[in-house]
């Protein structure tokens, strides 16, 4: 799964962190070993109509970029780049120095699913943006896929734009789960799968119970949400993982034996309230 989210992120980092943007140095220069290229400014990217130069600055020495970013690859060659110059780290005699590839190209087109998910931190301005964003990782990754969505996070997660919901189901069809519109209608099932509750009717036994009012309001519920009200706490991550397990199974990509025998869902739809 790869969280597009990075706190304080820009387009460019948070799509070089993805792996999937093309990245090119500006300047013309050679690579030799044990050398340093200097007085490097910026670099542009491809495929993205949203940021056409960056500035070098970008490439700075701090925990994101050592994690992410290097060593990168210029030209096939293992380097490190700083806010102005660009380092090889092995061995090569004249080689052009041109396109990069990141450290952090977490995304694979040779694992069997590939599950995107950019949060509200993921670097993007705009809807048009986000959905180039979310593009450029499936045309990058594997043919199977799903998109969580909607962006906003956890706790605004209320009334989705329609314009956005639209724009993605006509760009990914049924690869898009809707985190909030799928929890808030199964919150009591969700829940109690999860262990948020002992059994699905002390859902709606307490007549003020705070996961319901949240669900009322249009928002995930209370008990699946860490303290800040942004992160999902374990019970979060289990309701996550079982609605990307259950996509899997409606686009073929896993067999629906598992779920029929927990017995969960038969369970559920003889106790719902009516």
């Amino acid at each position: 799964m790869y969280n597009g989210g990075v706190g304080g992120s820009t387009t460019l980092e948070t799509m070089f962190r993805q792996g999937c943007i093309k990245v090119k140095f500006n300047e013309d220069y050679t690579l030799t070993y044990p050398e340093t290229s200097t007085g490097m400014s910026t670099v542009s990217l491809e495929d993205n109509p949203a940021v056409n130069e960056v500035p070098m600055s970008y490439f700075r020495t701090s925990s994101f970029a050592n994690k992410y970013v290097n060593p990168c690859t210029v030209n096939g060659i293992k380097c490190q780049v700083t806010a102005s110059s660009v380092k090889p780290l092995e061995a090569c005699t004249d080689v052009p120095g041109g396109w990069i590839s990141s450290n952090g190209s977490t995304i694979s087109p040779n694992v069997d699913v590939n599950v995107y998910y950019i949060y509200a931190n993921g670097g993007y301005n705009n809807m048009e943006q986000l959905l180039a964003q979310q593009q450029l990782m499936v045309d990058y990754g594997s043919e199977q896929y799903i998109i969580l969505a909607p962006h906003r996070s956890l706790k605004e997660l209320t009334r989705v734009d329609e314009t956005f919901v639209n724009r993605m189901r006509a760009l990914f069809g049924e690869h898009v789960l809707f985190l909030n519109k799928e929890i808030r209608l199964r919150a009591a099932e969700l829940c109690w799968r999860a262990g948020v509750y002992d059994s699905i009717v002390d859902y709606y036994l307490d007549a003020g119970n705070e996961d319901r009012n949240y669900v009322s309001q249009g928002k995930i519920p209370r008990s699946l949400l860490m303290d800040d009200l942004h992160h999902p706490n374990e019970y979060g991550c289990k309701v996550f993982a079982m609605l990307i397990h259950d996509k899997m199974v409606s686009l073929g990509y896993l067999d629906d034996a598992y779920i029929l025998s927990t017995g969960a869902d038969l369970y559920y739809s003889s106790v719902r309230p009516r």
